[in-house]
């Protein structure tokens, strides 16, 4: 053996001796974890330890987050739920809105130099709305198309109507506010006398009426009597009684005196009219409401202030502003 030789065995021996002597001290690994196939498991898989810690990290998080989000959920169903029973509530709070319909009948319900819609029964409308809580407005038709837009529900109320059986099936009526009364009026000048309107229609006198209005028992029964309803021309509104009077279309027509009066005097016919001593009496008039837009606790508030009105003198207040002007 060489001197080069012996120098680099010598080391060599010495480095192994050293290596065996460390690895007598280490602790013997405990033997490595088999699956179910007998495999190794993954020799990088982190200590139990470890993974708990990290799982109990992971969790905890977790759960937090998720009640968080419920908090969040039911905030804002709460949220949902409370704007749903504000916005139910609000609906429930605001005032009801009405629908009334008129025709050209002044001093009751006509159309002012202003466009507005006054008269004696648009004040009750409106003074009857407010002590109920509603507003109303007002859409001019024809009296006769107007029944039927009520029957249909396309308006919620009339002024000034009468309450008979065939309009019960599609109406409610208030109590009444106030009466009317017709006369009969004839031209100026015409030698037409009488007492007895039969006795004039069964001489031939051509009557005219508004179409839809009710007149009371004693000419409903000319109405229906097949020997007297043919001298009966009707008209929409009363206006054209006096154009048909003028035209010789009819004799004479029944009239509310005070509509009578204020047509007369927007018309110029003042000294052209006048109103024969038949006395037809007087009846009540209701408020009419639409059975089928308005439910009945709307009708009772509307009818519950009527009565208020006439209570507390504003009913006498009304009528007094009208008919004493007209007088």
């Amino acid at each position: 053996m060489t001197l080069s030789t012996r120098a680099f065995i010598v080391p060599t021996i010495v480095l192994l001796a050293l290596t065996l002597l460390l690895a007598a001290c280490q602790p013997s690994d405990p033997p490595a974890a088999t699956d179910a196939n007998g495999a190794a498991s993954d020799a990088t898989s982190a200590p139990a330890d470890i993974q708990n810690d990290s799982s109990n990290d992971t969790s905890e998080p977790s759960t937090d987050a998720a009640s968080d989000d419920k908090q969040m959920v039911g905030t804002d169903t709460a949220a949902e739920s409370h704007a749903a029973n504000t916005e139910e509530t609000n609906t429930t709070d605001e005032p009801c809105s009405l629908l009334m319909g008129w025709d050209p009948w002044e001093p009751y319900h006509y159309a002012a130099s202003d466009g507005q819609t006054r008269g004696m029964d648009v004040d009750f409308a409106q003074a009857m709305a407010e002590g109920a809580g509603c507003e109303v407005s007002f859409e001019r038709g024809e009296w006769a198309q107007l029944i039927k837009d009520l029957q249909a529900g396309r308006i919620d109320m009339l002024a000034g109507a009468t309450r008979v059986q065939e309009r019960e099936s599609f109406a409610s009526f208030s109590d009444p506010y106030r009466t009317e009364s017709f006369r009969l009026h004839v031209a100026n000048g015409d030698a037409i006398a009488g007492n007895d309107l039969l006795s004039l229609v069964d001489a031939g006198f051509r009557l005219g009426l508004t179409d839809g209005y009710i007149y009371g028992n004693a000419i409903s029964a000319i109405q229906d009597n097949p020997l007297t309803s043919g001298n009966i021309i009707y008209a929409p509104i009363a206006e054209y009684h006096f154009d048909n009077l003028a035209e010789g279309k009819i004799d004479g027509f029944l009239e509310d005196p005070y509509v009578a009066e204020a047509i007369a005097r927007r018309q110029g016919w003042e000294n052209r009219i006048r109103a024969l001593p038949i006395s037809f009496g007087s009846h009540d008039v209701h408020f009419m409401f639409s059975r089928s837009r308005l439910d009945q606790d709307t009708i009772n508030r509307l009818n519950t202030a009527l009565l208020q009105l006439q209570g507390d003198g504003t009913s006498a207040e009304i009528l007094n502003r009208y008919l004493a002007s007209a007088q």
